[in-house]
C-alpha cells in the first residue's frame, strides 16, 4: 500500500539547511494498522505530511497505491456548522451528488455512533465527540489510507483510552489502511498491528516490531505481562 525508499526532507534555514529525517525506508501493507513513534523533532509529523502529499521530500522515493485522508491533532471545525454539515463540507467542495452525500453521511454518522448528535454544533460537544467528527470528515471521502497525526493529544487520559478503543473499532470496521503518529509507546502498543520507531533529530527508523496482540484489544491489555515486556523493550 505505501513503499518508501531511502527518503530524506530537509529545508533552508537561516543558518543552513536543517534536516528533519534521513534514508528512511519501509513498506506498509494493504489493511495494516501502523504507528510511527519517536521523541518529539525526529520528523514524525513532517512524514507523514510527505505521505498525504502536502510536502514534497528532498530525494528519495515514495509511492502510494491509493487515496489518502488526514487527521490532524487539532479538529478545526467550523463553528457555524453542525456536526453533519461539518462532516459533509469536503464532498459539498467536491461537488457530490446529495443523494451520493445522504448515503454516505448516514453511514458514518452510525460508524463513528454520531447519529444522535448530527444537528450539535461543536460548542455542544466534547473532545472525545469533535475527534470523532473529525474522523468522519476523513472517513466519507473514503480513502484507502488513513493518515492520523496525533489525533488524541489534546484529550484527557480518560477520554484518549475510550478513542484509542473507538480508533480500534473504526479501523476493524472500515477495513482501511491505518498510519497512526503518537509520541506515547503505550498508545502505539495498543493500537498497532507494526511499529515503527524513529531515533532522535534528524529521524532515521531505528527499529520496526510486530505486535502479535489480537483483534479485538481492550484496555485490561495494558496491563498485561506480555504488553509490559514490549514496552521495556522499546524503551531499550
Amino acid at each position: 500500500m505505501i513503499k518508501v525508499k531511502n527518503l530524506t526532507f530537509a529545508y533552508p534555514t537561516k543558518t543552513g539547511n536543517f534536516t528533519a529525517f534521513k534514508n528512511l525506508s519501509f513498506e506498509i501493507n494493504k489493511g495494516e494498522f501502523v504507528c510511527i513513534i519517536g521523541p518529539s523533532g525526529c520528523g514524525k509529523t513532517t512524514l507523514l505530511n510527505c505521505l498525504a502529499g502536502l510536502l514534497q521530500p528532498t530525494q528519495g522515493e515514495l509511492y502510494l497505491n491509493g487515496q489518502t485522508a488526514v487527521v490532524f491533532q487539532d479538529p478545526l471545525l467550523l463553528p457555524w456548522r453542525n456536526v453533519l454539515k461539518n462532516i459533509i463540507y469536503g464532498l459539498e467542495i467536491q461537488k457530490i451528488n446529495p443523494e451520493e452525500i445522504k448515503k454516505r453521511v448516514k453511514k458514518i454518522l452510525s460508524t463513528l455512533k454520531l447519529s444522535d448528535f448530527a444537528n450539535f454544533y461543536p460548542h455542544q460537544l466534547s473532545g472525545g465527540m469533535k475527534q470523532r467528527v473529525n474522523l468522519g470528515r476523513a472517513l466519507i471521502c473514503n480513502p484507502d489510507i488513513l493518515l492520523l497525526d496525533e489525533p488524541l493529544s489534546h484529550l484527557d487520559p480518560q477520554t484518549r483510552e475510550q478513542m484509542q478503543l473507538e480508533i480500534l473499532r473504526i479501523f476493524r470496521k472500515e477495513e482501511k489502511t491505518f498510519v497512526f503518529v503518537t509520541h506515547l509507546i503505550e498508545e502505539a502498543i495498543f493500537l498497532a498491528d507494526r511499529l515503527i520507531i524513529m531515533g532522535k533529530s534528524p529521524g532515521t527508523i531505528r527499529k520496526v516490531l510486530k505486535i502479535n496482540f489480537k483483534h479485538p484489544r481492550d484496555l485490561t491489555l495494558k496491563h498485561d505481562r506480555k504488553f509490559l515486556e514490549m514496552k521495556r523493550l522499546i524503551n531499550e
